[in-house]
């Protein structure tokens, strides 16, 4: 592969992913949740709560399960999280696209050995 051809590929992506939306009721999220085991026998397992957008950062909060009925308002608070961010994530993605169609590859130099490629010798090693 040529350094153009490198290049031009990640200017086809950079265009590719010029038509991100970050409005609410539009934007893509992936949410994980992530049940780790307890601590210690008999104690509440942690869970792991996640959002995130595209492939920004993600949000995250460690909270017991312990009642159970409480995660769902620890999920709207994490939305709730994730839609206020929603403004600062998109100038981030921003900045993160100029950077990239700034940052020219500079050509990898040649590498030359002054050393002969060594011989295959006749020794055998058994390692077992």
């Amino acid at each position: 592969m040529t350094q153009d051809s490198i290049q031009d590929s990640t200017q086809d992506s950079i265009q590719d992913n010029s038509d991100r939306r970050y409005e609410w009721a539009e934007v893509p999220m992936q949410l994980s949740i992530h049940w780790f085991a307890p601590e210690q026998p008999g104690q509440p397992r942690p869970v792991m709560l996640a959002v995130t957008t595209y492939d920004d950062a993600p949000i995250a909060r460690l909270v017991s399960e312990e009642p159970l009925e409480n995660l769902l308002p620890q999920l709207q608070a994490l939305l709730t999280e994730l839609e206020q961010s929603l403004a600062i994530r998109q100038m981030q993605w921003q900045q993160r696209r100029k950077k990239q169609k700034r940052k020219p590859s500079a050509p990898r130099p040649q590498t030359t050995t002054s050393h002969p490629t060594p011989t295959v010798s006749s020794t055998q090693i058994t390692l077992f």
